[in-house]
């Protein structure tokens, strides 16, 4: 194999490949790593901790064609040590070469037999309007970074009215009213960071489309060149309803810069502790 690429455009999308890697998972040495597979004109780059996966094209100079699984943390900590110009990628041995100039790095390349292949998610397609995908962000700070309970580190997609997006951990919760049919996601529970992903890629100006699998609870993500692919979150979600006041008991209809003083003035009387503020 060899390829020449933007050293930039490299970095920046394996370095959102690693993100769906996890050290946890010792026993499959290839999910440790990423596989790049040269396609027409193209790079693709896969990763994956066997509940998500990253996926992506990359625009390439394909001199020799290639399938490979390489160490992405080490590849990284060099490339970035790199001038932002075309970089080399080609294989040697068994070692993954990369050069630029006179700089040239060797990295361990793992066996391709393990990987597990792309899910293949068959289902209708819809897309989501970007406005939904924008507001998604009013949520996701709230979804639970405990593994413990499962449910809570999700975003639930309601279909009670127009249809409601829902987060908490337990202790705040975050709910987000939509308009009828603006978004065509049947009801369940998808993971927080993976619409934390979805959302920064859309930012790059691309649509956002989804497929869901019910059978298979699975959900497939395409932005762009990128194909985000998860696990839905079974279980049930909290009755969030019971905790939402139908009528609000106080309104504060003054100016922001007033709002911001007032819960300034809260902080100073607040403990931290583990990351919350408590009152009192």
């Amino acid at each position: 194999m060899k390829i020449h690429i933007q050293k930039g455009v490299f970095e920046e999308n394996l370095s959102t490949g690693s993100r769906f890697i996890s050290a946890k998972i010792s026993s499959i040495q290839s999910i440790q790593g990423t596989r790049l597979t040269t396609y027409g004109d193209h790079v693709c780059l896969t990763t994956t901790n066997l509940n998500d996966f990253y996926y992506i094209k990359i625009k390439a100079i394909i001199e020799k064609e290639g399938d490979i699984i390489f160490d992405s943390k080490k590849t990284l900590e060099f490339i970035s040590l790199l001038s932002n110009t075309d970089i080399t990628l080609e294989t040697e041995g068994g070692s993954l070469v990369i050069s630029q100039g006179k700089n040239k790095g060797y990295f361990n390349t793992y066996k391709t037999d393990d990987f597990p292949p792309l899910p293949e998610v068959v289902g209708k397609s819809v897309e989501v309007p970007k406005k939904v995908v924008d507001d998604l962000y009013s949520v996701l700070f709230s979804a639970s970074k405990e593994e413990t309970r499962p449910v809570l580190t999700g975003v639930y997609f309601g279909t009670k009215g127009g249809g409601e997006v829902v987060t908490t951990d337990g202790f705040r919760l975050s709910l987000l009213k939509l308009e009828k049919d603006s978004i065509g996601l049947p009801e369940g529970i998808i993971p927080s960071h993976i619409l934390n992903e979805v959302v920064k890629q859309a930012k790059k100006g691309a649509a956002v489309s989804a497929i869901i699998a019910e059978t298979e609870k699975v959900v497939q993500f395409s932005i762009g060149d990128v194909v985000i692919i998860s696990r839905i979150i079974e279980g049930e979600f909290p009755p969030y309803e019971k905790v939402i006041p139908k009528k609000p008991h106080n309104k504060d209809f003054g100016r922001k810069r007033r709002v911001f003083k007032k819960y300034k003035n809260l902080h100073l009387f607040s403990l931290r502790e583990n990351g919350e503020y408590y009152f009192v």
